[in-house]
């Protein structure tokens, strides 16, 4: 019979079992470690293009969800949401790759069907290639803040019950609301207009959601050359990449294609004093950046 163990010894090893099995962050400390030593040899290994690749990955906030790349165009539309990006999306799908998916607008949403790809789609060599030609076309759409919180909440949250079990805009609002406890909603009643601006402000920054978060978060800043269209502009901006396609700017028309649109004016009379410093102070970035006046268009109460 083999000898027993130094007691220590075994002590110890009895320490470090209990400890695996209690410490749920050991294997995950552990993964991460080999996860990380394995992507650092692929990365020192890699070619150029690779290696630019993953380092703008890292840079730019969800790349491969936000950027729609059209190689045959060489077009790269970074799509920001609540700013036309179903009818933009919606006429790339269409005019580059002959898709009409009629009134099931969510299908120019999937890239399965849309036939816009992604970065990862395209590959590290073909995307920073695109990146790299000066005939490159990477555009996107902004919207005035006001108008764009109108449209989110007008789409997402008007009329839906605040504890409706499978709505995700409403389970995220549940979990992450900071406002109003939930004792106070009355069942099936909808979040009101003030509910909404007030969370959208306190949450622009957290990136929770893409259709309040900041615009400027899905734009990168480190691409000085992107062509910015606005929304209400929209006939005007966008010839650039009408031209590209050969098509009519008329086309992009909110007024023709749009989905999810909301009257400048639809909310004006809910629109306090107090939301408007709210979101002047939340989205002054955007403001800012894509040169939209701090000043709501439109008038507010009291």
């Amino acid at each position: 019979m083999a000898p027993l163990q130094d007691t220590r010894q075994q002590n110890l090893m009895l320490g470090i079992g209990k400890y695996i099995k209690k410490n749920t962050n050991f294997p995950t400390f552990v993964q991460r470690r080999i996860f990380y030593s394995r992507n650092l040899y692929n990365l020192l290994t890699a070619d150029a293009s690779t290696r630019d690749y993953h380092y703008i990955d890292r840079h730019v906030y969800g790349m491969n969800y936000f950027f729609n790349v059209v190689p045959e165009y060489k077009l790269i539309y970074v799509e920001v949401s609540k700013a036309g990006c179903s009818t933009v999306k919606s006429i790339l799908s269409n005019v580059c790759y002959g898709h009409d998916f009629k009134d099931q607008f969510y299908l120019y949403h999937r890239r399965e069907s849309s036939g816009l790809k992604s970065p990862e789609m395209i590959g590290p060599e073909g995307f920073c290639k695109m990146l790299r030609d000066p005939e490159t076309l990477m555009f996107t759409v902004v919207r005035n803040p006001y108008l764009r919180l109108q449209s989110c909440y007008s789409d997402k949250f008007a009329g839906v019950p605040w504890d409706a079990p499978d709505d995700h805009f409403m389970k995220q609002y549940r979990k992450n609301n900071q406002f109003t406890q939930p004792d106070t909603y009355v069942s099936n009643n909808a979040i009101t207009f003030d509910q909404f601006i007030k969370y959208a402000c306190a949450t622009s920054k957290k990136m929770l959601n893409n259709h309040w978060n900041l615009m400027s978060a899905n734009v990168p800043k480190s691409v000085p050359s992107i062509h910015v269209a606005k929304l209400e502009t929209l006939n005007e901006d966008i010839k650039p990449v009408a031209d590209r396609l050969g098509v009519d700017a008329q086309l992009f028309s909110p007024r023709k294609t749009a989905v999810n649109t909301t009257g400048s004016h639809a909310y004006g009379s809910l629109w306090t004093s107090d939301l408007v410093k709210r979101v002047q102070t939340a989205y002054r970035e955007d403001f800012t950046r894509f040169d939209y006046p701090l000043e709501f268009p439109g008038t507010t109460t009291n």
